[in-house]
């Protein structure tokens, strides 16, 4: 299990950023990897975007992406685009409180 951090607005640059970073932990061998949502505050289109990247990335690879802590405005854009259908939505990651 791998967990990336993921803060702020979730935007392109903030996308770009998670992407890279997954990437590098599937580089590393990773199994599944857990986006931690707990500080992001908002996420635009493009943030999205590179989540959906990430995800099939990740997919290539025989894994799958958890996104955990997701507050109200994130859980609202993935419901309204059927992103909810793709990811994993877990409350928190293994291990974590």
């Amino acid at each position: 299990m791998h967990i990336v951090e993921a803060e702020g607005i979730l935007n392109t640059e903030q996308g770009q950023l998670i992407l890279l970073k997954v990437k590098e932990a599937m580089a590393d061998n990773a199994d599944d990897v857990w986006i931690d949502c707990g500080n992001v505050s908002f996420m635009d289109s493009m943030g999205l975007g590179c989540l959906i990247q990430a995800l099939k990335h990740v997919r290539s690879h025989g894994h799958t992406i958890h996104l955990c802590h997701i507050n109200q405005q994130l859980k609202t854009v993935l419901e309204l685009t059927n992103a909810d259908t793709i990811f994993s939505l877990q409350a928190e990651a293994p291990g974590r409180n």
